[in-house]
This record gives C-alpha cells, structure tokens and sequence, in this order.
C-alpha cells in the first residue's frame, strides 16, 4: 500500500506500545464524562468566537498564506498537531484494552505526519468504543483549535497570534475537510460505519452500484447484493457524494501543486484520472 500512492505513503517506523504504556493512567483520565463535558465546553465556545470573528479570521488568513515564511510555519507545525491527533488514537485503544504496534511517518500530499495503526479497535466488541477511538483524534485537533484561537485573539505578540492561527487553521479546517469527513475513508467514515451500524459502507456502497449499472445500464446478469434494514437510502447514496468529494479535493491538490511545480501537477493530475477513472 505505501507504494500504491505517490501523494499519500506511509514509512513505519517501530513499535510504540511500550511508550503508550506509560501514559495509560492519562488516558484513563482523558476518557472520562467530565472531561467530554470540559471539552465541548471549550470547543463549543470556540466555535461560538470563531463565529463572531469571521471577518477578522478570513482577512488574517488572506494576508498571511500566500507568504512564503508563513507556508513554511504551516508546514512545521502540522507534524506536531498530528502527532497529538494519533496520540489520541493510541491513548483510546490502549484505554480499551488494545495494543499499538506500529508507528511512523505518513506524507499526505507534500506534508509530514505522523501516524499510529490503531487498527486493533476493530476488535472492540462496543461499537461505541470503536467510534470513540476514531473520535479521538478528531477531538484532539478541535481542542487544539480552540487554543489556537486563544493566543491569536488574546495576545498581542505577533509571532504568538501567528502560532495561535496556524493551530487553528490546521486543527479546524484540515479536520473538517478531511479527518472529520465522512466521505472520506478517514476517521469520520469510521465514526459514521460505527455509529450508525453500517459496516464496510464504501466497499457495499460501491458494489450496490456496481450492481445497478450491470442490471439496468448494461443489461448483464448480476446478482444483487444483500442488504440490511433501513441500509438502502445509505448504499445508494455514499458512494456517488463520496466521489464527487473526492474528485473536488483531488482537483484542488492538482491546482496547489501547479503553483510550486508544475511537473508534479501534471504527474498528480495523470494518476488521480489513473487511479480514480480508468482504472475502476
């Protein structure tokens, strides 16, 4: 698999449980009510900030992101924020009983990130516990938003409010459009499949299709696939938004990356039609 994508590959890098370990007893003190509760509080009322100050957020990130120096502090700060975000993942499947035994470097479309393999949760027999374990995450980039919102609202250093911006944007924004997204098979999806009972939703989805296509389009025999009560409104509809989604972000990687390199953006733009039309 981290061969498959160009843009998207992992690099594992070692065993992390031993470390994830020690930090059973904060985990333990993370997965509580109480502290759910503290952070909707704290997200809920950033949410309610970023609201109000939405003009001042939309001409703070106008000016500064197409600077060069402030790109390069983007790029250094997203390690750090997915590394909290996985630490999450690790924190929530060692709190159930799980084990993470892998970890490394992933590089999503020219970023860094670190990753964990919190693939052990699908074992957890409470669909809760596995939708906590993806929320995780997610929770922790909100978190860390609201605190970026903090120092960029509050303080007048200006390389603090340039922090405090670039904690938000990556913590908000990257999660909502891609982590929190369930049309991508990320942590939202998972929390969606987990949630409302639809296991495997993309690849069933996908053959409901498949199906339709040969019986009425092409006129083939085919043999439909088997669905569950209540599940046919969600196959029928998962997987054309999904690929729409999909095609909207893939043109939008393809249009950034013609503003560093215009090779990679050929190169990008020929797999994604590869990968994502011909050969499907």
């Amino acid at each position: 698999r981290t061969l498959i994508n160009p843009l998207a590959f992992r690099l594992p890098l070692g065993d992390p449980n031993r470390l994830l370990a020690r930090l059973d007893g904060l985990g333990r003190l993370l997965f509580r009510p109480a502290a759910f509760w503290l952070w909707l509080v704290a997200v809920g009322l950033a949410a309610l900030a970023a609201a109000g100050a939405w003009r001042e957020l939309l001409a703070f990130g106008t000016t500064h992101l197409h600077s060069p120096a402030y790109l390069g502090l983007l790029w250094l700060i997203f390690p750090a924020v997915k590394a909290a975000h996985e630490l999450g993942h690790g924190l929530a499947v060692r709190r159930w009983g799980g084990d993470i035994h892998e970890a490394g470097i992933a590089l999503l479309v020219l970023m860094p990130a670190p990753y964990v393999d919190a693939s052990a949760a699908s074992g957890f027999l409470g669909r809760s516990q596995r939708a906590l374990v993806s929320a995780a995450g997610i929770m922790v980039e909100l978190a860390i938003a609201a605190f970026g919102l903090l120092l960029w609202s509050q303080l007048d250093s200006a390389t603090l409010r340039d922090i405090g911006f670039a904690l938000f944007l990556i913590g908000s924004l990257s999660t909502l459009l891609f982590n929190g997204n369930p049309l991508l098979r990320f942590d939202g999806y998972h929390i969606l499949c987990d949630a409302l009972d639809l296991p495997n939703l993309a690849s069933r989805s996908a053959a409901t299709w498949h199906y339709l296509l040969r019986r009425h389009l092409l006129q083939l025999p085919a043999e439909p696939p088997q669905t569950g009560r209540g599940e046919r409104k969600w196959l029928l509809a998962y997987a054309p938004l999904s690929l729409v989604y999909r095609l909207l972000i893939t043109v939008s990687i393809v249009f950034w990356l013609s503003g560093l390199w215009l090779f990679a953006a050929v190169l990008a733009a020929v797999y994604f039609v590869l990968a994502m039309i011909a050969l499907p």
